[in-house]
């Protein structure tokens, strides 16, 4: 799933595997914040994801 700002359509996507989407629209749904979540970043993650996430 790639999500990008609707106001700035050319500009770069945030892309998200399909367990990835699930789980933070579950998130959404349920209230939970990302200051919330503890997970620790996976290593794989892009570092400009960790730094989103970690807002």
């Amino acid at each position: 799933m790639g999500v990008r700002d609707s106001k700035n359509p050319t500009g770069p996507a945030l892309v998200f595997a399909p367990n990835e989407w699930d789980a933070s629209t579950s998130d959404v749904r349920s209230g939970a914040s990302v200051a919330e979540q503890t997970r620790p970043p996976d290593e794989a993650e892009p570092a400009y994801l960790r730094k989103l996430l970690s807002q």
